[in-house]
């Protein structure tokens, strides 16, 4: 499974094993999706020329990563203006140049 973040010269792959997903025991499969989304934290960083660590699996997301025009947030609520039950996406990442978010 791939996901691409962003486009243009911004965009960034990450590709996912499906086997680290399909997992019947929930305390595992929200390990994996923790595992997951700091990688891919730690991946947007880099490529955002944000500082990090030097591995991806010792990476510590911060809540708010800001860079220039760019900032990546970590597990945030958005703000609706209706009730939206799951508001807390894991990785949000702002523009505040084009003025684009992308989740």
């Amino acid at each position: 499974m791939r996901h691409f973040v962003g486009g243009g010269a911004q965009q960034i792959e990450v590709s996912l094993n499906k086997s680290q997903c399909n997992n019947n025991n929930n305390n595992n499969n929200n390990n994996n999706n923790n595992k997951v989304c700091t990688h891919l934290h730690y991946s947007i960083r880099k490529a955002f020329c944000i500082e990090t660590s030097d591995k991806w699996y010792t990476h510590m997301p911060k809540p708010v990563c800001e860079e220039g025009d760019v900032a990546v947030l970590w597990n945030q609520a958005v703000h609706t203006d209706r009730e939206v039950t799951a508001n807390r996406p894991d990785i949000i990442i702002k523009n505040k140049k084009k003025r684009k978010h992308a989740h």
